[in-house]
C-alpha cells in the first residue's frame, strides 16, 4: 500500500492543493490520502491528523511532520507531498539531496527564516557529529519511514525551537538514507523559466503558480479528483 501525506495550511481557499492533488491521481499511484494541518471543506475520502497548533509557519510545518509520524494509525512507510507540487508526467517518488548543506546555505542570498532555518540544521546536524552533511531541501515527493522520522525529529525538537531544523535533512542526514543527487531543482521561481512543461514534476511559489503555469495545469487536469466534493 502507497501512501501519500501532505500537509495543509488553514483556510479552504487552496487551489494549489485542489489541482497538486488531480496530477497526484493522474501521475503518483497511491492507495490512501491523508492530510495533516487541516482539511478544507471540499475534500473527501481523505485520512487526517491534526495539526497546525504551534502559531507560526516554521513551528508548524516541524510538528505537523512530527505529529504525523508519532500518530498510531499512520502506516510505517509514506511519502510526503507539498501542496504545491504537480505531477506533469508519471512519476515514482524517491529519496533525493541536492548536493551540501553548506553549499546549499551559500546559493541563498536572501536572509529569512528559511535560510536561518538551514543554518540550524547545519550547526544541529554538525553538533551530532555529521560532516558535511547533504541537504535533502529538493522540493520533490519524500518518502519516508514514520518510525524513524519520529525519532529523528523529537531528538532535534528542542534545538532552536522557535526556527526549527528542516526536517527532511535531519531525517535524510541523521537515519542515513542515501539516495541520488537531483539533476534539477523542480522549483519554478520565475514564470518564463523554459522547458518546464516537459518535466515529469514542478513545484511552484505563490507567484510562480499565478501565471502561465497555472493555466497550464488546469488546461491539463479539468476533471475533479475522486477527493473532491465540489
Amino acid at each position: 500500500m502507497t501512501a501519500l501525506v501532505c500537509p495543509v495550511r488553514a483556510g479552504d481557499d487552496n487551489e494549489h492543493l485542489r489541482y497538486a492533488i488531480r496530477t497526484w491521481e493522474y501521475h503518483i499511484p497511491h492507495d490512501e490520502l491523508w492530510i495533516v494541518g487541516y482539511k478544507p471543506v471540499w475534500l473527501t475520502g481523505v485520512k487526517v491528523v491534526e495539526g497546525n497548533l504551534h502559531g507560526t509557519k516554521p513551528k508548524n510545518v516541524y510538528h505537523n511532520v512530527l505529529d504525523f509520524c508519532e500518530h498510531p494509525d499512520v502506516p510505517e512507510q509514506v511519502v510526503f507531498m507539498n501542496d504545491d507540487m504537480f505531477a506533469l508526467k508519471p512519476f515514482e517518488p524517491s529519496i533525493q539531496y541536492r548536493g551540501s548543506l553548506l553549499e546549499h546555505i551559500a546559493q541563498l542570498s536572501a536572509h529569512g527564516w528559511w535560510r536561518q532555518s538551514l543554518v540550524n540544521t547545519l550547526e544541529y546536524l554538525e553538533g551530532r557529529g555529521h560532516v558535511t552533511p547533504r541537504s535533502y531541501e529538493t522540493h520533490t515527493p519524500f518518502p519516508v519511514d514514520t518510525r524513524k522520522m519520529a525519532k529523528a525529529l523529537r531528538d532535534a525538537a528542542e534545538f532552536s525551537p522557535d526556527n526549527p531544523p528542516q526536517w527532511r535533512t535531519v531525517y535524510g542526514v541523521t537515519q542515513e538514507v542515501g539516495g541520488s543527487q537531483a539533476t534539477r531543482d523542480c522549483k519554478l521561481f520565475q514564470t518564463n523559466e523554459p522547458g518546464w512543461t516537459d518535466a515529469a514534476l514542478v513545484s511552484t511559489t505563490d507567484r510562480s503558480f499565478r501565471s502561465a503555469v497555472r493555466d497550464y495545469i488546469v488546461s491539463k487536469f479539468p476533471e475533479p479528483s475522486r477527493y473532491e466534493t465540489q
